[in-house]
């Protein structure tokens, strides 16, 4: 198959991505399937291994979620939750847990008070552990080899859970990268935290290769920013774990000369929702993407002609200017 730029392609990205020539992309961003651990430590295969071993650093199942839920679509890492979430899509009868079942029929009968409120974060906790069963394994090192062969030189944003960190940091120090761990802090994360910390933080690996340069200023280069979730956004795009627009603009800013973003393509192997591809659209640089999923393949071609899920709003008529009033790390609910 022949890859060409500006285009997204609904593809496996394993398969796909072996038809880009070698040292063709500019700079990788993207947001992989998360290994998720549930709870305290050792129900996932990062949890049962105490030592590196550097021939096979923790490889991982990728086989795709078995569980469908309502259209058919899969769910992937990140952020989970059940509050007006309509990216999980309509849940069958049998799929609604007893928790959400009790909290339902408690304000069907008495309407929302304290009670209720109590019930319904026991039943947002309940399908925060439930909905962790749907998340495949993660990712392997295959694709992180096939993304190092394709890039001139490795520059490269991968976004993970913590228990996902020493499986990319030790590939990219194997290699003899300089490293950056970023952060996107919550303030309004699930409220889960019987006995653990809130998951109030998600993860972003930077890796660079030695000559790749770091742009950007002093307002762009924070290696942590703070937000709500994005509820807004996914409720446009229908993707339970779509990343800040705003902060995937920033990683271009700094990662790509602005001199050199028309000559320069941004590549997203797991794009999801399409948010890479629209931000390297709206910064003049050539932008590539495989999504595997149908429905968020279809989302994510909508959104890069500027049309959401909820009647086709045009969203890119007032981008600049909303980039104009406000900070790129705006507290606004995303």
């Amino acid at each position: 198959m022949k890859i060409e730029p500006n285009n997204i392609y609904c593809e496996d990205c394993y398969k796909a991505i072996k038809d880009i020539p070698d040292k063709s992309i500019d700079l990788v961003i993207t947001d992989p399937p998360y290994e998720f651990v549930m709870g305290g430590k050792g129900h996932s295969e990062l949890g049962g291994r105490k030592h590196k071993n550097k021939g096979e650093i923790y490889a991982l199942d990728t086989e795709l979620t078995k569980k469908n839920i309502g259209t058919g679509y899969t769910s992937g890492g990140g952020c989970f939750g059940t509050k007006k979430r309509a990216y999980h899509s309509q849940l069958a009868p049998t799929d609604i847990t007893e928790a959400r079942r009790k909290y339902e029929e408690y304000v069907k009968e008495h309407g929302k008070d304290e009670e209720s409120e109590r019930l319904r974060v026991i039943a947002n906790a309940v399908d925060n552990r439930e909905n962790t069963s749907f998340i495949s394994k993660g990712f392997d090192n295959s694709i992180l080899d096939e993304l190092c062969r394709v890039m001139k030189k490795i520059n490269i944003y991968i976004w993970c859970n913590k228990n996902q960190l020493r499986q990319i940091i030790d590939y990219f120090d194997d290699k003899g990268c300089f490293i950056d761990l970023l952060t996107w802090n919550k303030t309004n994360p699930i409220p889960t935290c019987n006995n653990t910390y809130l998951s109030d933080i998600e993860y972003c690996v930077f890796a660079r290769e030695k000559g790749v340069k770091v742009y950007g200023t002093v307002e762009t280069k924070h290696k942590w920013f703070t937000s709500p979730c994005n509820v807004d956004d996914k409720e446009l795009y229908k993707h339970p774990t779509i990343k800040p627009l705003e902060r995937i603009r920033q990683f271009i800013i700094n990662s790509i000369d602005e001199r050199e973003r028309e000559r320069s393509i941004v590549f997203d192997c797991f794009l999801g929702s399409g948010t890479t591809t629209l931000a390297a659209k709206q910064l003049g640089c050539q932008w590539l993407g495989f999504e595997l999923n149908p429905i968020f393949y279809q989302i994510a071609m909508d959104r890069m002609q500027g049309i959401d899920q909820n009647g086709g709003i045009n969203l890119l008529d007032s981008i600049d200017e909303h980039y104009e009033q406000g900070s790129l790390f705006g507290d606004e609910n995303d």
